[in-house]
Formats: C-alpha cells, sequence, structure tokens
C-alpha cells in the first residue's frame, strides 16, 4: 500500500521531470548540425518500419507540329519505389529515492543534467547517421552516399589541400563541383541548381583566404556571384571522414524539403518515469530512417581539400 509520503514523492517526482522536460525542449543541442544542414522531416507516421518514397523521372520534351495527320512527339514518366528503414534509438537515465528525498527536502527541482545527456547522446546518433549511415543497420547517410556526384580536386601550385592553395585555388575547386552539378543536372528538367556547402570544421576558415584579383575573400566573392548560398555554407565534422579511406570530404548540393531530408519519424521523447528498486527510471526513444536523398543527381563530393 502506498504511503502518504511515497505518494508525496511520486507527485514530486512527476512535477520535476515535467519541468526538466520543458528544459529540454528550450536548450539548444550541442554539437549537432542535421538540422541546419539537411530539412527535417517529423511528419511521417512513428509506427513505421520503412519509408518508401517514389522518384519520378520525366522523359521526352514537346516539338513542332509538322505534320497534324502524324503522332505527336510523346512524353511519359519513369517510377521506381524506393525504401528507407526506420530504427529506433533509445537510453534511459534515473534518480534514486534518495536524490528525490533530498531534492523534495531542500526545496529545489531534479537537476536536469541526466535528461540533457540522455537527449544529447539520442541527438548525436542521429547526427552521425544523417551524415553517415551505418551499414549494419542499412541506414545510408548524406555524406557517404554512393549515388551523388563525384568532384576531382584540382592541383594546387604547391599542395592539393586548402592548407597549401591559395584562394584562387581553393575558388577553383568550388567552381568545379559548382560545374560538375550543372553539367549532371542539365538534362533533367528540374531546377536542381545548388544552393549549399558542407565541408569539415578545419576547412572552413580557407575560405577567408583572400583573392588578390579583386581584394576579396573566397567567401565574400563566392557569396557575391552566388547569393543563394548565402547562410548555407555549414561545416560538419561528420565531413573530416566521410571521403574514401577516411578523407575530409565537402559535398555541394541543393538544399530543397522536395529532394533530401532526414526522417525522423519520432523525435525525442521521453516515457514517464518507472519505479524499479529504489529507483525511478526514464528510458527515452527516438525513431529515424537516417537522410533520405531523392535525387542524389543533385549533390556532388570532393575529397581531400
Amino acid at each position: 500500500m502506498e504511503t502518504r509520503q511515497d505518494a508525496a514523492l511520486n507527485a514530486f517526482t512527476q512535477r520535476s521531470l515535467e519541468e526538466i522536460s520543458s528544459k529540454l525542449y528550450d536548450t539548444p543541442y550541442s554539437a549537432v548540425r542535421f538540422a541546419e544542414i539537411l530539412p527535417v522531416n517529423t511528419g511521417y507516421n512513428p509506427g513505421a518500419e520503412a519509408i518508401t518514397w517514389r522518384l519520378i523521372t520525366q522523359f521526352g520534351q514537346a516539338d513542332f507540329i509538322r505534320d497534324y495527320s502524324k503522332d505527336f512527339a510523346r512524353v511519359d514518366v519513369a517510377a521506381g519505389d524506393n525504401s528507407n528503414v526506420v530504427k529506433g534509438i533509445g537510453d534511459s537515465y534515473s534518480y534514486s529515492i534518495q536524490e528525490l528525498r533530498a531534492a523534495m527536502l531542500a526545496g529545489y527541482g531534479l537537476s536536469s543534467a541526466q535528461a540533457m545527456a540522455a537527449r544529447d547522446a539520442i541527438m548525436r546518433k542521429i547526427d552521425s547517421l544523417a551524415a553517415v549511415g551505418e551499414s549494419d543497420y542499412s541506414i545510408t547517410g548524406f555524406l557517404n552516399d554512393s549515388n551523388i556526384g563525384s568532384s576531382t580536386l584540382t592541383t594546387g601550385s604547391v599542395g592539393n589541400t586548402w592548407a597549401d592553395k591559395t584562394g584562387t585555388e581553393i575558388l577553383a575547386d568550388l567552381e568545379t563541383m559548382y560545374n560538375d552539378l550543372k553539367a549532371a543536372i542539365s538534362d533533367t528538367g528540374v531546377d536542381l541548381r545548388p544552393n549549399a556547402l558542407v565541408m569539415p570544421p578545419s576547412r572552413g576558415g580557407y575560405l577567408k583566404k583572400r583573392l588578390p584579383e579583386v581584394e576579396m575573400t573566397v567567401e565574400n566573392f563566392w557569396l557575391s556571384n552566388y547569393p543563394e548560398f548565402r547562410g548555407n555554407l555549414h561545416e560538419w565534422v561528420h565531413a573530416s571522414t566521410a571521403g574514401a579511406a577516411s578523407a575530409t570530404r565537402s559535398v555541394m548540393y541543393r538544399k530543397d524539403p522536395a529532394l533530401v531530408e532526414v526522417a525522423i519519424p519520432l523525435p525525442f521523447t521521453q516515457h514517464a518515469p518507472e519505479k524499479r528498486n529504489l529507483a525511478f527510471v526514464v528510458n527515452c526513444e527516438a525513431r529515424t530512417a537516417g537522410a533520405i536523398n531523392r535525387y542524389p543527381v543533385a549533390a556532388t563530393a570532393m575529397d581531400g581539400m
């Protein structure tokens, strides 16, 4: 039979955890970048075991009518179904009965440190899955998707890495990726022009190198010529080893929810506390399919910069 003290302790626990939950959703995730880099879709049913999407390709084109008695030019569509498996991610945290007694006696709420650690661990896992996936669970990442294009690093006068290259040579690498994408998408009939770049954190600073010809930094010159990239020059720690043989990798792509997204059918969720022995345990979970890349032709990767 529950004593009056037990009832008070349970009520205090519930109120404290509700307060912690509110704090969690108001606190930015540390070291998690996927939501800045890729569109996020939480609209899928949490019960889904897989997300199936259809890639529709249009082909054919209209032409002049030369003879009204003959068949006109034919257009059609081809559709292919693709599936991304959805996986659950979970962890938990707990408070001992004595921790709860002490907090109730002192008149302060429970520390949110354990809950924030549980939340951050799940969000970091989603961040990693969105970036590089996990082959053991059939989840493909955006950065190492084998279907995206590949651009060749240009040769520098001293070396090929951005640390050794001049601003002009770094700009040549960016132009190479941009032009490779233009060539790849020229026949699609869809607006797939790139508007975003993701690179390793160790490489972002090199965009501050100057272009002596125009007295501007690489970054400022690029944004002045391609303003659609403004706010979309991203750094992602997973890009540091996402390339072949764990090389650095930069990816230029079109950031558009119709083309690519991180699918999260169940965002971070805390369940009701469970009393186990002399502690309350809070289980946490999320469900994700990682990155869904519907038009991999709208992205190209360059390794080794």
